[in-house]
């Protein structure tokens, strides 16, 4: 189990590195160079030896997107959330992540594509 800033902000670390690229994509790389996809960075990161640097910055926005995403609570007043949404939900509101839980946060866009996400 790891505590969900560490996770966030590493997540924010690889989508820095990286864009967002999906596991799916790693298989259709046209380039040379092949893709790692972000939850793979993740499971290095935290289960193996290629560690993400984590910058003052991906913890600032580590905090955003969670503040952010901990304000579904108020979406759910309003109606039922989708799948996707209560479980980014119960992620972010936890205070540690387990292993299965790394690709939900590997798959969170970066914080100025939220609002299309969840509108």
């Amino acid at each position: 189990m790891f505590p969900v800033n560490e996770v966030i902000s590493v997540a924010c670390a690889a989508h820095r590195k990286n864009g967002f690229v999906k596991k799916a994509d790693t298989y259709f790389a046209q380039d040379d160079q092949p893709k790692v996809s972000n939850s793979s960075m993740l499971y290095q990161h935290f289960y193996g030896d290629d560690k993400i640097e984590v910058l003052e910055c991906d913890i600032e926005q580590a905090d955003q997107v969670i503040d952010y995403l901990t304000g579904l609570t108020f979406k759910a007043f309003d109606r039922e959330l989708t799948d996707f949404e209560a479980n980014t939900l119960r992620l972010v509101t936890s205070k540690e992540i387990d292993n299965k839980s790394l690709g939900i946060a590997a798959s969170l866009p970066p914080l100025t594509n939220r609002n299309k996400m969840f509108g």
